[in-house]
């Protein structure tokens, strides 16, 4: 049964890797929404955290857990499952993206830091990253990454504020929402 549970994390995962498509460079990437290049760390203050991350897709729920460190010279992040199995581990020093245990050859790094940037970096700096007359709307408590009139990804914070630690992420027309929560 654990077995099962899991293998919903490793088809979201995959689904986004088989998604995308490299662009120029291993900073840039073809999501599903478009095209997106990847900022600097060194647009965001130096932090650590942990998250648990909820993640549906096409009806199923899983979760994961998060840990994240970024500082001038890059981030790095560890996605385990909830019993502590390592699903992913990479390490970006804004030059490019090693990743040192995945889940498969086929997983494009780029694109899970990607969307982690578009959620939490300044708008400024994902506006710029933006590809493929994407644009990003912002309100108070939301971010919405528009193609022409269409909302291909819509993250709402809970606090009211742009950006926050907690959010929900959705890919509408993927099935796909992440419910993102810092612990404690």
């Amino acid at each position: 049964m654990r077995a099962i549970r899991h293998s919903l994390a490793i088809m979201v995962l995959l689904w986004l890797a088989g998604c995308a498509a490299p662009l120029a460079n291993n900073r840039c990437t073809q999501l599903p929404i478009g095209g997106y290049c990847l900022q600097s760390s060194q647009a965001v203050a130096a932090r650590s955290f942990e998250q648990q991350v909820q993640v549906t897709f096409v009806g199923r729920t899983d979760q994961l857990l998060t840990a994240i460190e970024v500082d001038q010279d890059g981030l790095r992040l560890v996605a385990l499952t909830p019993l502590g199995q390592v699903l992913l581990q990479l390490v970006d020093n804004n030059r490019e993206i090693k990743v040192e245990r995945a889940l498969s050859d086929r997983l494009e790094a780029v694109q899970i830091v990607g969307l982690l940037q578009m959620a939490l970096w300044p708008a400024t700096s994902v506006s710029t990253g933006l590809q493929g007359g994407l644009v990003l709307e912002e309100s108070s408590a939301s971010r919405r990454i528009m193609s022409g009139a269409q909302a291909v990804l819509a993250i709402t914070y809970d606090s009211g504020r742009v950006p926050s630690d907690n959010y929900q992420l959705r890919l509408p027309t993927g099935g796909l929402t992440l419910d993102v929560k810092v612990l404690p």
